[in-house]
């Protein structure tokens, strides 16, 4: 059986981490330490469609990370 608790706060509504949404075409965003295989989950969201992203390992600044540019 679950025990049932009072008094826990409800956590503030969730931010998104990266600015897919705000985006416009041509702009683009750098995503430090993150690989070309890291899950950008986000991008493949349907809530974004139908703008779509492209995205590329790069190193900038002798930092190696993920390049997101929203192309349409």
């Amino acid at each position: 059986m679950l025990a049932i608790d009072d008094n826990i706060p409800i956590p503030e509504k969730r931010t998104h981490k990266y600015p897919f949404g705000n985006m416009k075409v041509g702009q683009s965003f750098f995503a430090p330490n993150i690989g070309r295989d890291y899950p950008l989950s986000s991008l493949g969201n349907k809530r974004f469609h139908p703008k779509k992203f492209r995205q590329s390992t790069v190193t900038e600044n002798g930092v190696t990370g993920l390049r997101v540019w929203r192309i349409e």
